[in-house]
C-alpha cells in the first residue's frame, strides 16, 4: 500500500520471500501466508529486551516446541484465562500445568522436591492417587510435615528411627477429636492424659 509511505520488500503476489547471507544460505524467509522463518538464532540486545506474543486477540498465544519425538507448548490458554504448559503442539490437549489469575496453580501429576523448601497458601490434592502426601527423606533417619504458625513451629507429624511422633512442640498441647469433638487432650507441661475433655489431668490418665 504505497499511501502510508511505506518501504516494501519483497513480491507483490502470492510468492515467499527469501533474505540469504553472502555465502547464499537462506537466512530469513517470509512465507505467503505471514509466517516467518529464521534459519538461525534470534537476540534480543536491548538494555530491557521483552518479546511480545500475540495482539489482544481472542486466540491462544502460546511458544511451541517441537522436536523428532516431543512437542510442547507453553502460553496463554485464552478460552480458560490460565497460563499453561501443556505436553503437546498446543494448549488444547495434554495440559500438565495451569495458573489462573489468582495465582492459583494445578499440576496434572506429581510434585517431587529433592531439596530446599517450598511455601504454600494451600496445598489440595484432587488426584486418584491414595496418598496426598508422601514424605520420602534419604538421610537423618527421619523425616515428616513440621506446622508452623506466624514463623514459629507448633507441632510435627514425623518418623523418627523405628517411631511416629504426632503433637504440639513446647507449650502446645495436643488433641485427638471425633465427629467434630475433642475426644483426647494431652497437657503440654507434664504430657498427662485426659479422655472426653479439653482441661488438662490431675492424673496422668485421666
Amino acid at each position: 500500500d504505497r499511501t502510508d509511505s511505506a518501504l516494501l520488500i519483497g513480491y507483490n503476489s502470492n510468492t515467499a520471500a527469501s533474505y540469504t547471507s553472502q555465502g547464499a544460505t537462506t537466512a530469513l524467509k517470509l512465507h505467503s501466508n505471514l509466517n516467518a522463518t529464521f534459519a538461525g538464532n534470534i537476540s534480543l540486545t536491548n538494555s530491557s529486551p521483552w518479546l511480545r506474543i500475540g495482539n489482544n486477540a481472542t486466540d491462544d498465544a502460546y511458544v511451541y516446541f517441537g522436536t523428532d519425538a516431543y512437542d510442547w507448548s507453553i502460553g496463554v490458554d485464552r478460552g480458560n484465562a490460565k497460563f499453561t504448559i501443556a505436553n503437546y503442539s498446543s494448549l488444547t490437549n495434554n495440559i500438565e500445568f495451569t495458573i489462573d489469575a489468582s495465582g492459583n496453580a494445578i499440576i496434572a501429576g506429581s510434585l517431587t522436591a529433592s531439596s530446599g523448601t517450598g511455601t504454600f497458601g494451600a496445598l489440595i490434592s484432587t488426584g486418584a492417587s491414595t496418598w496426598a502426601l508422601t514424605c520420602n527423606p534419604t538421610a537423618n533417619n527421619y523425616g515428616g510435615v513440621l506446622f508452623q504458625y506466624g514463623g514459629a513451629t507448633k507441632g510435627v507429624a514425623y518418623y523418627n528411627s523405628g517411631l511416629m511422633i504426632f503433637g504440639g512442640e513446647s507449650g502446645i498441647p495436643t488433641r485427638l477429636q471425633a465427629g467434630g469433638g475433642y475426644g483426647l487432650h494431652i497437657d503440654a507441661t507434664n504430657q498427662n492424659v485426659h479422655i472426653g475433655s479439653v482441661a488438662d489431668a490431675t492424673y496422668k490418665f485421666q
